[in-house]
């Protein structure tokens, strides 16, 4: 089964529950001598418009997971695994695999230059392809939010063996008023600043259950903490849910079973509802946070030649992945064909 495949069924499943409504309203089926024969059956159209959209519906919130066993799914993973396995060769080559500081600074720095990107460049813009639970794909893809950088960098982490997550957070700006600190000499380029999706999700938020931000927990060498990787923000937990951010003048984040759940339903998240928290047996101030970062932006600044030779070691895979997911339509308009837009 294809993608293209899965849409169109639930393209035909949403046209026939909203056609089933129309004539259940209308009685127009009345016309056709279309009651005698669902009597006869022993239904009534008002029956065939529950069962739609109880399919409907069933299509919808399954449609996360039923992308895994399309055609396009699987080649696009294979290809995504073997960036992810080199990413990893070359975190240990430069010797970061054991230290989650470290996988941090390199990993920002290497996305904001491009070098996981196909055209040597990402942006963040609301122009995903948001596959199931493969996010990270639209870092390769050149454009993407939070939760496609987000999602990347806990599969390089996973790959070098440390117990990381992906989850959701709401970000406020009532909470956000505060000086930030961030060490990325590397600007992250924005597009869509006012995108409408993110001002109706920036007046919602404090309304519904769900998070607007994704960040990267990592359990690792007894270190128990959280890495922003689209802000560039290392995060303490606090009280309350909070997710204090380090070198901040009273700036945080919040988290809940909540919102961090319905990602997860939705394959929208490659996080793992199930992953155990191991206990912290120390804690890292940000003063050596700092000293850490710095110390490998010195290093990352001496190694641009091993990073193009990187880049151009995965550039087939990244144009393999673009020229499978070219034609493919982004995850609302997959899970809601009659969406209009590409």
């Amino acid at each position: 089964m294809t993608l293209k495949q899965q849409e169109n069924i639930r393209l035909a499943i949403l046209l026939a529950s909203f056609g089933t409504s129309i004539l259940s309203s209308t009685n127009a089926y009345d016309m056709i001598g279309f009651t005698t024969f669902l009597e006869n059956n022993g239904l009534t159209i008002e029956d065939i418009h529950a069962f739609l959209g109880t399919l409907g519906n069933i299509s919808l919130f399954s449609a996360g997971w039923l992308e895994n066993i399309t055609k396009e799914h699987k080649e696009i993973k294979c290809l995504y695994n073997e960036i992810i396995d080199n990413t990893g060769n070359l975190f240990r080559e430069f010797g970061v695999d054991d230290d989650p500081i470290k996988a941090f600074a390199l990993y920002v720095y290497l996305y904001r230059l491009g070098y996981f990107s196909v055209n040597h460049k990402f942006v963040y813009k609301f122009e995903m392809k948001d596959f199931a639970r493969l996010g990270g794909v639209d870092v390769v893809l050149g454009t993407g939010v939070c939760r496609s950088i987000a999602s990347m960098f806990t599969d390089i982490c996973r790959n070098l063996g440390m117990s990381a997550n992906s989850i959701s957070v709401k970000v406020r700006n009532k909470n956000m008023q505060g000086e930030r600190e961030r060490l990325c000499p590397i600007e992250l380029e924005h597009e869509d600043k006012d995108n409408f999706l993110s001002k109706v999700m920036e007046k919602a938020i404090d309304y519904v259950p769900i998070g607007n931000h994704m960040i990267t927990e990592i359990f690792s060498n007894g270190i128990n903490m959280g890495f922003d990787p689209t802000n560039d923000y290392l995060l303490y937990e606090g009280k309350m849910g909070r997710l204090n951010i380090a070198g901040s003048t009273g700036c945080y984040m919040t988290k809940s079973y909540v919102s961090g759940t319905i990602p997860v339903l939705l394959g929208q998240s490659n996080g793992n509802l199930f992953m155990k928290r191991t206990d912290a047996t120390r804690e890292v101030s940000f003063l050596e946070y700092k000293e850490i970062y710095k110390d490998l932006l010195h290093l990352m600044e001496k190694s641009i030649d091993l990073f193009e030779m990187f880049y151009l070691d995965n550039l087939s895979y990244y144009k393999e992945i673009e020229n499978v997911a070219r034609t493919e339509h982004s995850m609302i308009k997959r899970y809601i064909p009659i969406i209009p837009g590409k």
